[in-house]
Formats: C-alpha cells, structure tokens, sequence
C-alpha cells in the first residue's frame, strides 16, 4: 500500500550519496563525492521524489529534492518545521551504517545538513540540522519508541488525506489502543472483494511490506519497536461500513527483524 514518505527522503539521499565513496572525514574528501554524486543527477530517491542535487558550499551540505505535491502538503509542513525535523533526527538515530557512516563524514567536516524540498509549483521547505543536533542524534542510544511512533503518525498526517485514485483516499494513521491504523476511504467493490478474501489481502499486503526498502522499513520501525500492531482499515463510503485486517507485533517480525 502506498503511503507519505516525506521526511524520510534524506535518508535515501544520504544513501545514494554514500555510494559515491564518502566514507573519509574530511572536507576534501566531502567535497569530492558531494562533486561526483552531481554528475549522476538527477537521481530517483523513490517513486514520489528526486535528488536534483547536492551542494557543499561554506559549512553546509544542501540535498535539493523534488517531491510529488500528491504526497506532500509542503504548506502544512513548513507550519510544523520543528515536528518534521524531530521526525527526521529521530530517524537518523534508526539509521543504518551507511546512513551513520554518512552523518559522521557531515559531522567530521564540522557541517551542518540542509534539505531543500520543492514541489512541481516550486512551493518549497528546507529544514537545517546543525552539526550539533547531529551529533546528539548519532550519540543517542535511541529514542523512545512511542515517543518517535507518535511523532512519524503527526508529521505522516499532515498530508492526509491523499486520493490514491479514483476508488482509494488514504485519509489518515491512526492509534487505536495497541494498534497503528492506516485509514482508507473507498467507493465501489473494493471492500467486498477484501472481506470475501481477507487472508489473501493479508498475506499480499505483508508480501509488501517485506518488499519495503530501508527508507521505508526506517519510517516504519517504531510501530514495531514500540510493541505495536499495524491495521489496514478500508471504510466503504457507499454504505458505512468497514473491512480490515491487523498484523501483530509478532507478525511484523517478518518485516522489521
């Protein structure tokens, strides 16, 4: 099922851009791969956005990224700057080596982080993280699970709902008890077809979810680590009523272990 991806972004171009060979701490050493990355943009990150490229320029390494203005309300986001960009330190701390290999060139060049966000309508966010605040983020033994699980389902909302097509809204993510909902809204035949069938609808939905890449698996981990289960909850508008189906915390080791 697709979903917003949107503050998770830089860890995708943190990853592209360690390819390039930045493994080194040093300012030379960033320099030369923030040069040879540019010679690959612009670089798909995911489906919904684009590296369009990288800047070293002073102290601060700048990700310029186009986004699809589908799946990212850049207006509600600029109004919650400091929600988004606690999102983002939090995922760094979930990172994986490449990622924290990344941050420590960053942090050993002395520079701070910059994402530069803009839509199709050149509507555009940029979040700085300082060199300190990374720093305490790679430091960080990790963060509370519910506390980073609350705030990815706040900053994943503020661009919901979202149409997916003309028989699908993803309208929200939701925490009902022990249960981390996705919320759809859908017209036509699609919810009889899922209740005759609700096994089925399972088991492809998890074969999905193991398919995610690392970007993805990151934004979703602190439903799993947080002891949490994951629902896909489909409310037929014709007639009111709802189909859904639910993966323990168990079931989401297959996922996230």
């Amino acid at each position: 099922m697709m979903k917003y991806r949107f503050s998770f972004i830089v860890l995708a171009c943190m990853t592209v851009l360690l390819l390039c060979g930045c493994a080194e701490a040093s300012k030379a050493k960033l320099h030369a791969a923030v040069e040879e990355f540019n010679k690959r943009c612009p670089v798909m990150a995911d489906q919904f956005s684009t590296i369009e490229k990288v800047e070293y320029e002073g102290d601060v390494v700048t990700l310029y990224v186009l986004v699809d203005s589908k799946f990212s309300d850049i207006d509600a986001l600029r109004e919650n700057k400091e929600l988004v960009k606690g999102n983002i330190l939090a995922s760094y701390r979930r990172g994986d080596a490449n990622v924290k290999t990344f941050l420590e060139s960053v942090t050993d060049a002395e520079a701070d982080l910059k994402a530069v966000y803009r839509n199709e309508a050149d509507n555009s966010l940029s979040i700085t993280i300082t060199c300190d605040e990374l720093r305490e983020a790679m430091n960080s033994k990790g963060g509370p699970s519910l506390e980073d699980m609350d705030r990815m389902i706040q900053t994943t909302n503020l661009s919901l709902p979202v149409k997916l097509n003309e028989f699908i809204t993803l309208t929200a993510m939701i925490k009902e008890g022990n249960c981390v909902y996705y919320t759809y809204d859908v017209v036509g035949p699609i919810c009889d077809k899922i209740s005759q069938n609700i096994e089925g609808a399972k088991a492809e939905t998890l074969v999905n979810l193991k398919n995610l890449g690392p970007t993805d698996k990151n934004q979703m981990r602190p439903i799993y680590t947080a002891g949490m289960s994951l629902g896909y909850r489909y409310h037929n508008v014709d007639d009111d009523t709802n189909v859904e189906f639910v993966y323990t915390n168990s079931e989401l080791s297959e996922v996230f272990e």
